[in-house]
Parts: structure tokens; C-alpha cells; sequence
């Protein structure tokens, strides 16, 4: 199942100050769900009209892809990225993360 719900803003981004604090939460994830971490840098990205690609591009690619490989899901979010802001400069950093919960090797489905 994907999750698709943002995860609540809790404070400073991460690595701003090496002793900030954030707030913690818990979520109970099964076999098959899917985690994107992902930087302001693919958020923000801009096109020639200077409009961002936004977290509705995002989820709406995450949600589409939900079934493909998690390598498949990154590989388009780049692509999509990449034809939005069409060769603009990057401005800003771009990093995913795309976690995967996965049966082990032997491990008995619940």
C-alpha cells in the first residue's frame, strides 16, 4: 500500500543546526509499503514561467508508479523533474530517498 499522506512539519530541515529537536511520530508500515524522503531541491524546481513542480506533481507521480519498482518510481521522478524546469539551471540541491518494506528471504508473510 502506498502511503500517500505528507508527514507533519516539525521544525528546523534536517542538518540546519547540529542540535536542533524535532518532534517524533510513529506509523505502522506493512510488506509492500513505500517511504520517499526528498529535498526542496525537487519540490522547488522551476520552470521557464518560474511556476515550482510542487508536491502535487510529486504525489500524483508517487501514487501512479505505486505498483513499479522503487528504482522505476526514482527514475521518473527525475525524468519528470528534468523535462519541468527543460535544461534550467539548477538551483538548488536534489536528493530521494525511497524506502521499501520488504519480506526477508525466508520470512513468513503475516
Amino acid at each position: 500500500e502506498l502511503i500517500d499522506s505528507f508527514l507533519p512539519e516539525s521544525g528546523l530541515p534536517l542538518g540546519i543546526m547540529g542540535m536542533a529537536s524535532y518532534d517524533t511520530f510513529t506509523r505502522d508500515l506493512k510488506i509492500g509499503d513505500k517511504f520517499l524522503l526528498y529535498t526542496d531541491g525537487i519540490s522547488e524546481s522551476r520552470d521557464k514561467k518560474g511556476e515550482e513542480f510542487g508536491e502535487e506533481r510529486i504525489k500524483e507521480i508517487f501514487s501512479r508508479n505505486k505498483k513499479e519498482s522503487s528504482q522505476h518510481i526514482v527514475d521518473d521522478l527525475k525524468d519528470k523533474v528534468g523535462k519541468f524546469s527543460k535544461g534550467l539551471p539548477q538551483f538548488d540541491d536534489i536528493t530521494l530517498i525511497l524506502l521499501a518494506v520488504v519480506r526477508q528471504k525466508g520470512q513468513v508473510k503475516n
